[in-house]
């Protein structure tokens, strides 16, 4: 298995950097789906574009406090644990992604929770793990209420996915 980190913090500050509207709203959809095949590009789907300002401000931290950085030395941990004991060919990319789970009418805590770790299959089967950082678990210990490795492990179970079948 083949494991790689893809860094979305940024996108998603440059995303909100813009004024919240339309536009704002549009830049995200260009930004999550490929032009030419109309396919997920990147793996958005729990982020809302329509967030306030305590959603940037989290991503800010996160950016401060090298988050991704540290994601991207854990993913190339588990990368050689996996290599070594997992004889599946399947590549994965591994990203962070913010949930506004706090104050945002896109999303609920309890439903973005189960919805990702249930219904995430789709973008499994598209080769993404996604850790969801909930803006709304900044008031717990842990920074984030759903890790990649949770996806990983998921994925490691036997027929996880089907690469053929995108849905």
């Amino acid at each position: 298995m083949n494991l790689s980190f893809v860094p979305l913090l940024q996108v998603q500050r440059d995303l909100y950097a813009m004024p919240r509207g339309m536009e704002r709203f549009r830049e995200y959809i260009r930004t999550m789906v490929d032009v030419e095949t109309g396919d997920l590009a990147l793996p958005l789907v729990a982020m809302n574009p329509m967030g306030q300002d305590h959603v940037p401000a989290l991503i800010d931290a996160y950016l401060a406090l090298g988050a991704e950085g540290v994601a991207a030395d854990a993913v190339a941990g588990a990368a050689r644990v996996v290599e070594r004991d997992s004889p599946n060919p399947t590549c994965y990319r591994i990203s962070l992604v913010v949930s506004d789970d706090l104050k945002g009418g896109w999303t609920n805590r309890y439903a973005s929770e189960f919805a990702h770790r249930f219904e995430s299959i789709a973008l499994t089967k598209r080769g993404w793990l996604v850790g969801c950082c909930g803006a709304a678990s900044r008031r717990r210990r842990c920074g984030s209420r759903s890790r990649p490795d949770d996806d990983l492990s998921s994925a490691l179970s036997a027929d996880a996915c089907d690469p053929e079948d995108p849905g």
